[in-house]
């Protein structure tokens, strides 16, 4: 069993040198590719650009108006409905009275 690993481990050691030899005849070439390859894929390169749109609506001109506008509409909306659920608490309070006093009271034993 030795010998068999010993004759597969020189195989191997000897198409691991027929490569490198292959590669050092053709690196030449391949290395001014490589050194191109870099400038080459500057020079397409496609740009990216990150927005970040919180900070444009908060902190823009016209965020900020938009901001302001929608603020006092809430406040407007706020101030109508606030009238009215004290219109319909009162209302309340005074169909509670009519009831009362149209309601008899239970009768005694």
């Amino acid at each position: 069993m030795k010998t068999v690993s010993l004759i597969s481990t020189s195989a191997r050691v000897s198409k691991l040198v027929a490569a490198v030899l292959v590669l050092s005849l053709v690196q030449p070439g391949f290395a001014s590719a490589q050194e191109k390859a870099p400038a080459a894929a500057a020079a397409t390169a496609q740009k990216i650009a990150v927005v970040d749109l919180s900070y444009l609506v908060s902190e823009s001109k016209a965020g900020k108006s938009i901001r302001s506008q929608i603020e006092s509409q809430r406040k407007a909306y706020g101030a109508q409905i606030k009238k009215k659920e004290d219109d319909f608490n009162k209302q309340g309070a005074e169909l509670k009275a009519a009831h009362a006093a149209e309601t008899p009271p239970p009768p005694t034993p």
